[in-house]
């Protein structure tokens, strides 16, 4: 994740996944902010979604990732480019309308992102998530 390498890419990419799942879970949104440019607008939407999290004072159940893929790509807007699928275990998140929790199945994600090399680490530039199905035959 320290090293300016596509694998480094790759680490740097999971890990800012991993501290997003992270902070619906404790309310961390400082780690989460050095970690991507203002420029990017799902980022900033995760920190929102956080803080609203804990201004209700509610947060996500215990809840663990699992990778399924990544790749890395070349890009003319970026250092790189990631793509990366990963799974949600099944888990509970405080239910829209603040009345209790709600259990969620397991869910499969892919990521786009692209990353750029700033200042000795790898920075996410811009971030698509959407939901996705995984064959895991």
């Amino acid at each position: 994740m320290d090293e300016e390498t596509p694998e480094g890419a790759e680490q740097a990419l999971r890990y800012y996944i991993a501290v997003v799942y992270w902070g619906y879970q404790t309310g961390d949104t400082e780690t989460l902010e050095g970690l991507h440019q203002n420029s990017c607008e799902t980022c900033l939407g995760f920190g929102d979604e956080i803080s609203e999290l804990g201004q209700a004072g509610s947060y996500w159940k215990t809840v663990t990732l699992s990778d399924f893929g990544i790749k890395h790509y070349d890009s003319d807007a970026f250092d790189i480019e990631i793509g990366y699928i990963f799974t949600l275990e099944e888990h509970t998140e405080p239910d829209p309308e603040g009345t209790g929790e709600t259990l969620i199945e397991e869910e499969a994600f892919t990521v786009t992102s692209g990353l750029l090399w700033i200042d000795g680490q790898w920075v996410v530039g811009g971030l698509n998530i959407t939901e996705t199905q995984i064959d895991v035959g």
